[in-house]
């Protein structure tokens, strides 16, 4: 496959977070309908024989599947060392089931004070603002920050399994499904999320969330 016109600003931005470089031209593209290694189910899948990336097709516009694979080609194994997966990169290349890190591990005491989203400072912000077409076709970041502003840790029990979520005044967003409904805070920590979008030229309003406790609206407009 050809890369999209945002993979190489994708590329640039791991190499910045996780401290390594390489060759963005000597990654080959590959995309399939499904991708299957050893009985499980992959969206993208890196290969260190002639550094291959396998993306499913649903998957090739979803930038932090992209991104978890471009990582895998700089740090040139198929592991998911916690350092850059989550410490350095975090919400850019999302490690998930990969990583393991079950909510209970993420040293909030079993006891400490279980509270609703309602408790979370949420906030939004895209990347590059403003976005244009000019620019990776109009390919733009948004990032969901959910914080907690106490000075304890706390949980942070979900009424549903929609963790962060963003929709556009007419209707078009997405948003993830949580693996768990109660979600570990440290003191004064901030969990996030990044969505990758594109939209045309035009003006536009988001209503960004985490667990429905929203952000403030936010609205822009994509450059010509």
């Amino acid at each position: 496959m050809t890369p999209l016109a945002p993979y190489h600003t994708w590329w640039s931005l791991v190499e910045a977070c996780s401290g390594l470089r390489g060759d963005f031209a000597s990654v080959h593209w590959f995309t399939t309908d499904r991708i299957d290694v050893d009985g499980e189910r992959f969206d993208g899948y890196w290969f260190s024989d002639r550094n291959r990336i396998l993306l499913a097709t649903q998957a090739q516009a979803i930038g932090g599947t992209v991104r978890h694979e471009m990582l895998h080609a700089l740090l040139k194994h198929g592991g998911h060392p916690i350092e850059y997966f989550v410490n350095r990169c975090g919400p850019l290349t999302p490690c998930e089931l990969e990583c393991g890190i079950e909510e209970t591990e993420r040293g909030v005491p079993a006891g400490a004070l279980e509270l609703t989203p309602t408790a979370l400072v949420v906030t939004a912000r895209i990347d590059p603002n403003p976005p244009a077409v000019a620019v990776d076709s109009g390919w733009f970041r948004i990032t969901i920050n959910a914080t907690n502003p106490r000075a304890s840790p706390i949980w942070v029990r979900l009424s549903d399994d929609l963790a962060y979520a963003y929709i556009e005044e007419h209707g078009v967003g997405t948003g993830t499904l949580a693996r768990s409904l109660r979600w570990a805070f440290r003191a004064g920590e901030t969990r996030s999320y990044i969505f990758d979008a594109q939209y045309p030229a035009g003006s536009y309003t988001l209503s960004m969330s985490f667990g429905r406790q929203h952000a403030a609206p936010l609205t822009f407009t994509v450059q010509p």
